[in-house]
């Protein structure tokens, strides 16, 4: 119980379920994107949108692998792309015009050759453009890269113990296959999240229609307490102190003035002083203020 009160701070994706959805339309332009990079044959699915700790995600990516660091403009803030080593070489190869079906070339304890980490930078920056398309049915945003890293240690944006949602994608080629994913941290999120948790497109957060036709039938039912003021003035306390019966205060208006219509320390509107049906009565000289709202 006690652990997971803990870990209950990180926020699962099934509290945004508009992301599944983002994620969703990124598999629409992203598979042509890459055909038309590299005119082959591409697939790509979606296998699923998971969330935890953001040390714990990035301990799970299989090195050795490229981090790419991207910020969220505007927001300002950051995520981090991963890119298992299976699709960095297989990515490579087909950017390069390698056999189609052959299997990667892949060197054991080598780093990462300027050209590999150029053509994975083309490849990131395509995912980039495609998830920022896709995100627009939300807000408008864009996914800049900053740099690749090949160490986690490196690539961190957040402490540790921040929740991150992690979109996985697996990329299969003619005879290549592996997976890339997106860790977008909650904090990055934030600005957008009221949206993020909606079901669908246009849902209104805590929008029963129903409740909001009562509130608003009772709201305007409710009795309010309008003062019409003829006049103020001022006195000090000296003055009140030596009022008697008999004196007369002077208030320098005349009869035609108007009457200041107020609640509380609020000013409605003005009104003029008259008689209808033999009571004193105010008509109305423009409209109260909020009386359109």
């Amino acid at each position: 119980g006690l652990r997971a009160l803990i870990e209950g701070a990180s926020s699962g994706y099934e509290r945004l379920p508009m992301l599944e959805i983002v994620c969703d339309r990124v598999l629409r332009t992203f598979s042509t994107s890459m055909r038309h990079l590299t005119s082959d044959a591409m697939e790509v699915s979606l296998e699923g949108v998971t969330s935890g700790r953001f040390g714990e995600l990035m301990n799970q990516a299989a090195l050795p692998a490229m981090f790419g660091v991207f910020r969220i403009d505007p927001w300002g803030g950051h995520g981090v792309m991963t890119i298992e080593p299976a699709l960095i070489y297989g990515v490579v190869d087909a950017l390069l015009g390698g056999r189609k079906g052959a299997p990667s070339l892949r060197v054991e304890g080598r780093a990462f050759t300027t050209i590999e980490t150029a053509l994975v930078g083309r490849f990131m920056e395509l995912v980039f453009r495609d998830f920022a398309g896709a995100f627009g049915m939300v807000a408008p945003v864009e996914l800049i890269l900053e740099r690749i890293e090949t160490s986690p240690r490196f690539a961190s944006v957040v402490a540790p113990a921040i929740g991150t949602a992690n979109c996985m994608f697996r990329l299969e080629m003619e005879g290549r296959t592996g997976r890339f994913g997106l860790l977008l941290p909650t904090t990055t999120l934030e600005p957008v999240r009221d949206k993020l948790v909606q079901r669908f497109m246009g849902e209104k957060l805590g929008g029963d229609l129903h409740w909001s036709e009562h509130f608003d039938r009772e709201l305007r039912r409710a009795p309010i307490h309008i003062d019409a003021v003829i006049a103020e003035h001022s006195l000090s306390v000296r003055e009140i102190s030596g009022l008697e019966v008999g004196m007369t205060l002077p208030l320098r208006r005349s009869a035609d003035d108007s009457v200041a219509l107020v609640h509380g320390d609020a000013l409605l509107g003005s009104g003029q002083l008259g008689q209808r049906n033999g009571a004193i009565a105010v008509r109305l000289l423009d409209q109260l203020n909020g009386a359109s709202a």
